[in-house]
């Protein structure tokens, strides 16, 4: 529903597990371990820029709040008259 993922497996997952146990093999001083290690952070980069950036946890619960604070005015109001003071108890966007 909210686009959360759980379980999906990331297809550069593969070569940047190959990548770091391939770099343990070698020292932090030869060549090929630097050639190696700007490759994962290639690898990196690319897997940071496939992220969505979704709806913080705090917005999704004051929208939550707002709708049920709304359903409960309208619901009350339904069977009572009710003053304009009810909209005072919503919290305004910034």
């Amino acid at each position: 529903m909210f686009g959360w993922s759980r379980g999906k497996i990331d297809p550069l997952d593969g070569p940047i597990m190959n990548l770091t146990a391939d770099m343990q093999s070698f020292g932090p001083e030869t060549k090929e371990y630097l050639q190696m290690l700007s490759e994962l952070e290639r690898l990196y980069s690319l897997k940071a820029e496939q992220r969505r950036h979704g709806v913080s946890a705090d917005t999704v619960m004051i929208v939550m709040g707002n709708l049920i604070g709304i359903v409960i005015i309208v619901s009350y109001e339904r069977g009572n008259v009710m003053a304009s003071k009810a909209k005072e108890y919503l919290i305004k966007p910034r």
